[in-house]
């Protein structure tokens, strides 16, 4: 991916300013209690926020929540009636609040297996604990305030598997890292647990009680911290808690596997797995016999790949990529090796998958082909599973090693190694504008009767040709229109349209793209990181979801309109063009219009200061800047408005305005002059046409040193010779000034096409009876001129 020329990167700053006006006025969502309920079971909801006192309802990303009422407690608090099928999946399901002005930000509800109960305090010592009954399983729902240590007594018989498992973190509510141990009737810590491979920073673990009697679960935070939103589900039972299967996936079809890490031991498994056309996950929720089911599954690849597991007959030499290698690093500084057969010239990718599916491994790889290493990898970038692509340089039998980087080793230690050729892939996002406030660049409002921007931004590898951008599911009234990504660029701008009479309703839409490979269509999809839960350095994603669905809304219109005026001359190469910019002010809105444009051709810019329609005004100039290296052709552009209304930052979106760019009409050099200050001189300037019969102009002489003038002069059709009379001020720095540029504007007003040229000037003021400091010979200006030309003549990029 090319990096944003310096127009792409203002352009984004500056939509920093109108992206978040578009949500502002939208519901928000800062707390959700209780965020657990149970299958089949129905349970009373509090979103607290602001601006909820006209929501909807609740837009779900997945099926299995009823929302049976919404009733409005303040305009800052709703209580919403949910209820959960007899069949609901189990675990998180995301929503977001409908309004008649937009979306919130997402939000979760977490599905499980059992009867929930509340933590009852006092219950912060051993002996206070709090009695439960474990039956068939129980979820307790608390809150860890500062110090706190929630303990709660379960009995067990001697041989009963206690399982508990915490979900903390991955309510996506705070910033919440907890810890738990169990202490056995004697005191004694028999098991804890922090951090979990496959739950995250929640804490999970499972172990077979060795006495009878009474058990205390203790939970805390990590560092002794909590706070007022320090809130937990603990589910406890006897259900299997395993890290990961092995093999760790397979291709679609039924796949025998063993599961690891159990305190009871492996447990082997007959699992399906879907057909899908490309690489997936499946989460698959582990049971044994007579147990509950897990309430957190672990992470299963999903690849047509032909699946080899460690330690079988070919393990040794698994044959030709693609193959995936499933096995377990089982003891402490354990390395692993498979040797299989590549061919000189492939292109091939090794990858990693052991945090992944839920295993402790800190995978280090390596490959050694017939003339010695290859490649070597740890942690590949924001991942920490090894992934490498090698060329291949001799066809014969290659080996690959993998190992722990610590040298650990154990019997849930597993790993999958996926050897494959690399083929073109092509993956979209939405650019994210304020860091501090990341979903607003993942959900769309789109005003009935008007227009919103949306970037969208394609990540292509092993392929640079086009894009072509398409979005799916959205509400009724709504259409898209996106240019192509033409090749050697990853940024368009969607603009979304809904009709006056669209329904104010939300949708989740699936948006594609195609890119047109080496070998045919690649295909990818828009996906987000969905940042719930944030903590240091630099708001580091703690939780997040990846969604693979952008949620769109139809809302009420902002009370004004942006168009533009249709621009009568091109814009010039090396030239500004000043377009016409006019807000369209609904009854009772007065206030000022910022106006921002979401992306500009490419090496076409706008000046540095602020674009606003003044409070009262109806218009104004937004300049386009096109410098030497834009490419001649037909574009568009539009441009963003917001404005704050009643608290508020609201956006809209003009019509696409088609602006021409084309070629300078002329070329011209300035003759080196020299003045004496407080003096008068004639600079110079020849002027070669390059469009026949370009009509009246004027030049501007720019670059002066200060104290200095010269009026703009006028030039009759195809004259070729003109002079401007500078006057130098006694003030004028007495130094070699080469600052010199005209401005030409040909045609007639009141738009001109105006044009940059001559630039490099030079002036040369000298003190009152002072001579030039050299007199340039004409062989030196041809000298010079020969240079300009030559630096003009290389290739720009």
């Amino acid at each position: 991916m090319r990096p944003l020329s310096r127009s792409q990167s203002r352009a984004l700053l500056l939509l920093c300013v109108a992206a978040p006006a578009a949500l502002a006025w939208s519901p928000r969502v800062t707390r959700v209690e209780p965020r657990g309920l149970q299958r089949g079971a129905a349970c009373e909801v509090v979103v607290a926020g602001e601006r909820l006192g006209n929501a909807t309802g609740l837009l779900f990303d997945g099926g299995g929540i009823a929302v049976e009422s919404i009733a409005v407690n303040e305009d800052d608090e709703l209580a919403v009636a949910v209820r959960a099928a007899d069949d609901c999946p189990l675990g998180e399901h995301r929503f977001l609040i409908v309004g008649p002005r937009g979306l919130s930000e997402m939000a979760t509800l977490h599905v499980g297996p059992f009867p929930i109960a509340k933590e009852q305090e006092p219950n912060d010592t051993p002996d206070g604990a709090q009695s439960i009954e474990r039956g068939d399983g129980l979820t307790i729902r608390g809150v860890i305030d500062e110090a706190d240590v929630d303990c709660f007594a379960v009995e067990l018989a001697a041989g009963e598997r206690l399982s508990v498992d915490v979900v903390a973190m991955r309510l996506g509510a705070a910033f919440f890292d907890a810890f738990i141990d169990v202490v056995d009737p004697s005191g004694t810590v028999v098991a804890s647990a922090d951090d979990d491979p496959v739950s995250l920073q929640d804490p999970r673990l499972s172990f077979v009680a060795e006495t009878e009697g009474p058990h205390v679960l203790r939970i805390r935070e990590a560092a002794f911290g909590g706070d007022f939103e320090s809130r937990y589900l603990v589910h406890v039972g006897d259900f299997p808690v395993v890290q990961s299967a092995l093999p760790a996936g397979g291709p679609g079809g039924e796949l025998a596997a063993v599961l690891l890490s159990d305190a009871r031991g492996p447990i082997k498994a007959r699992l399906e797995l879907p057909f899908l056309p490309a690489a997936s996950w499946l989460r698959w929720r582990a049971s044994d016999a007579g147990a509950a089911v897990s309430p957190t599954p672990i992470p299963l690849r999903v690849a047509e790949l032909r699946n080899v597991v460690e330690g079988s007959e070919s393990s040794d030499d698994v044959g030709a990529a693609p193959v995936a290698l499933n096995g377990v690093l089982s003891e402490p500084g354990e390395s692993d090796r498979y040797g299989f057969q590549a061919i000189a010239g492939e292109l091939l990718e090794v990858e990693v998958f052991a945090a992944r599916v839920g295993s402790p491994v800190d995978a280090v790889i390596a490959v050694d082909g017939p003339g010695g290493p290859l490649v070597r990898n740890d942690d590949d970038g924001a991942i920490h599973d090894s992934r490498a692509r090698f060329r291949v340089a001799q066809t014969g039998r290659h080996e690959l090693s993998i190992r722990d980087h610590l040298g650990r080793g154990g019997p849930s230690h597993a790993y999958r190694i996926e050897v494959a050729p690399v083929q073109p892939s092509l993956a979209l996002t939405t650019p994210i504008l304020d860091p501090l406030r990341p979903q607003e660049s993942q959900r769309i409002h789109v005003p009935r009767g008007g227009r919103t921007a949306v970037l969208v931004a394609a990540r292509r590898d092993r392929f640079d040709g086009p894009v072509t951008i398409d979005f799916g599911d959205l509400p009724s009234g709504v259409r898209a229109t996106v240019d192509p990504i033409p090749p050697g660029e990853h940024l368009t701008v969607a603009l979304l349209e809904a009709e006056a009479d669209a329904p104010l309703t939300a949708t989740l839409s699936r948006v594609a793209g195609y890119g047109d490979g080496p070998s045919g269509t690649v295909i990818g999809s828009l996906s987000h990181e969905v940042g719930l839960v944030f903590g240091e350095p630099r708001r580091t994603v703690y939780y997040g979801p990846r969604i693979d669905r952008t949620p769109i809304a139809v809302t009420e219109p902002p009370p004004f309109r942006i168009t533009v005026e249709p621009p009568r001359s091109p814009l010039a190469r090396d030239g500004r063009k000043d377009l016409v910019v006019r807000v369209d002010r609904g009854e009772g809105f007065d206030g000022p219009v910022t106006i921002t444009s979401p992306r500009l051709p490419e090496w076409v810019e706008r000046s540095e200061d602020p674009v606003t329609i003044e409070a009262g005004q109806t218009e104004t100039v937004f300049p386009l800047i096109a410098t030497d290296r834009a490419a001649p052709g037909e574009h568009t552009v539009l441009f963003v408005g917001a404005a704050r209304i009643d608290g508020a930052e609201v956006a809209a979106a003009s019509d696409r305005t088609p602006v021409r760019l084309v070629a300078p009409h002329a070329e011209l050099r300035i003759a080196h002059t020299t003045v004496e200050q407080g003096n008068e001189t004639t600079v110079r300037c020849l002027v070669d046409w390059i469009v026949d019969s370009p009509g009246a102009a004027t030049a501007t002489l720019h670059g002066l040193p200060k104290h200095a003038t010269a009026p703009r002069v006028t030039l009759a059709p195809g004259q070729s010779e003109f002079a401007f009379p500078v006057r130098a001020g006694a003030d004028t720095p007495a130094a070699l000034h080469n600052t010199l540029f005209v401005e030409l504007a040909v045609g007639e007003p009141p738009e001109p096409v105006r044009q940059f040229v001559g630039r490099g000037g030079v002036l040369e003021v000298v003190a009152p009876g002072g001579a030039a400091r050299r007199q340039i010979s004409r062989l030196e200006e041809l000298r010079r001129e020969a240079a300009r030309a030559r630096s003009a003549a290389r290739p720009q990029g």
